[in-house]
């Protein structure tokens, strides 16, 4: 009989340490989750700034672009 208590002991000494633990991979695991997420999203903002900042330079280089910027300072400069 007084290994049955032992063991019974034992599993109620543990049991508040296995919640503990439990609750611990809860915890990392959601902070993993979390980074995970940032660093995806932190990559998806770079891939819209970098496309965005590529359009920009086309229509900058673009001829007819150019042209139209080019006639608005020619008739800028005509109404002075």
């Amino acid at each position: 009989m007084s290994e049955k208590s032992t063991v019974s002991e034992g599993v109620v000494e543990a049991a508040p340490a296995m919640g503990t633990g439990q609750t611990m991979m809860s915890m990392s695991h959601s902070m993993g989750l979390m980074f995970e997420s940032a660093v995806s999203q932190q990559h998806l903002d770079n891939m819209t700034t970098l496309a965005t900042t590529t359009k920009g330079v086309c229509q900058f280089l673009d001829v007819d672009e150019l042209e139209k910027a080019k006639q608005l300072v020619e008739s800028m400069r005509e109404k002075d």
